[in-house]
C-alpha cells in the first residue's frame, strides 16, 4: 500500500485541473495514492478526474454530492482511514500545483527531523512558472509558537503540510465555513511539541481571482471573525502569550480590512457600523497598539492585497487591448 495519502477537492477548476494532476503524478517520489474529490462539480472535472483514474491506477476518485470544501476535504480523509494502509496525508488545491520533488522533501524533512508534521514554504503565482532545481533541502526544527508567529501564512494553509495520518484521528473540517484552515491547522501544529519546517518554496499558490478567498463578498467572509475568535480563546487557555498577541492582531486586521470594503459597497454598508463597534470593543479588551509591526510581510499582505489586486487587473486589462490593437 501507498505511503503517503495525496487529497485534492475538486470543484469548478477545469481551466487548472490538469496542471494540477501533473503536477503530483510527476513526483520523484512514486509511493503514493492520489484520491480525487469530486465535490458534484457542473463542469467536466469529474470526467476528467476518471480519464486520469483510468491511465493510472494510483488514483482514486471520489463523486460525491457538492458540500464545500472542508466537506471534500473530509471525504478524502474518511476515505484514507477507510480504504488505505497509508501513515501521511497531505492537501493539494485543485487550481495550485506542487514541484516535482515536494513530496519526497517534506517526507525527508519529517524523518529526518522525527516529526509528526513538515511544513514547506510556498510561492504566490498567477501563471505557470519554471520550477526552480532543487536538489536538496535542509528541515529545521520550530515549536508551533515560533512557525505561528513567525511564518504565519504557511502555518495557517492546510496545503504545503505532510501530516501523520494520525493527525486527523479525531478531528476534521468545519462544514459549511470560509477560510476553513484557519479552524484546524493551528489544533494540530499545537498538539505537537515541534514541526519540521523547510524554507525552500515546493508549493505553489495560484491567485485565482475567482477562486473561494478572492471571490464576490458575501457575509460569509465573516467566518474568519469566528475562527480568530477561536483561537485568541484556545491560546489564552494554553498559555501561548506570543501566539494569542499574533491573534488578537490577525483579528483586529481582519475586522479593519472589512470595514474598508463594506463601507465604500452600497449594497453591504449595513454591515459596517457592526464592525466598527466590534472593532472598537476588541481594542479595549486586547490593549493592542494599531501601530502594528508590519511582521513577516503578514500585515502588510493583509492591508495592501486589495490595491495590488486592482493595479494587477488594471494592467493585465491595458496589456490586452494593446495586444488587440496591434
Amino acid at each position: 500500500m501507498p505511503l503517503i495519502s495525496a487529497i485534492v477537492p475538486v470543484y469548478k477548476v477545469e481551466p487548472y485541473l490538469f496542471r494540477c494532476i501533473d503536477s503530483i503524478l510527476s513526483q520523484t517520489f512514486t509511493d503514493f495514492e492520489l484520491i480525487l474529490v469530486d465535490d458534484g462539480s457542473p463542469d467536466n472535472c469529474g470526467k476528467i478526474c476518471d480519464e486520469y483514474s483510468e491511465k493510472d491506477n494510483r488514483i482514486q476518485v471520489i463523486h460525491k454530492e457538492n458540500g464545500g470544501l472542508s466537506s471534500a476535504r473530509n471525504a478524502g480523509i474518511d476515505w484514507a482511514f477507510a480504504n488505505s494502509n497509508s501513515r501521511w496525508l497531505t492537501f493539494i488545491d485543485s487550481d495550485d500545483w506542487i514541484h516535482p520533488r515536494y513530496l519526497e522533501h517534506l517526507l525527508f524533512g519529517a524523518k529526518a527531523t522525527n516529526t509528526d508534521v513538515c511544513v514547506c514554504e510556498y510561492k504566490q503565482v498567477t501563471e505557470l512558472s519554471d520550477f526552480e532545481n532543487i536538489h536538496s533541502v535542509k528541515a529545521c526544527v520550530l515549536s508551533p509558537e515560533e512557525l505561528f508567529v513567525n511564518y504565519h501564512v504557511t502555518a495557517t494553509t492546510a496545503w504545503g503540510k505532510l501530516y501523520k495520518k494520525s493527525c486527523f484521528e479525531s478531528i476534521r473540517y468545519p462544514l459549511g465555513k470560509l477560510h476553513e484552515d484557519e479552524y484546524i491547522t493551528y489544533k494540530i501544529l499545537f498538539e505537537k511539541e515541534r514541526v519540521s519546517y523547510i524554507r525552500e518554496s515546493l508549493y505553489f499558490y495560484y491567485s485565482n481571482l475567482d477562486g473561494i478567498i478572492r471571490g464576490e463578498w458575501s457575509p460569509r467572509k465573516f467566518d474568519a471573525i469566528c475562527a480568530y475568535e477561536e483561537q485568541i480563546t484556545y491560546f489564552k487557555k494554553s498559555g501561548h502569550r506570543d501566539a494569542l498577541i499574533k491573534a488578537e492582531r490577525k483579528l483586529l486586521w481582519y475586522i479593519i480590512s472589512q470595514i474598508e470594503f463594506t463601507g465604500k459597497s452600497e449594497k453591504y454598508h449595513h454591515f459596517t457600523q457592526g464592525l466598527k463597534k466590534s472593532l472598537r470593543t476588541y481594542l479595549k479588551d486586547f490593549k493592542v497598539d494599531l501601530n502594528l509591526s508590519i511582521d513577516n510581510g503578514y500585515d502588510f499582505y493583509r492591508v495592501a492585497y486589495p490595491l495590488i489586486t486592482k493595479i494587477y487587473c488594471y494592467v493585465n486589462t491595458l496589456l490586452k487591448k494593446l495586444k488587440s490593437a496591434r
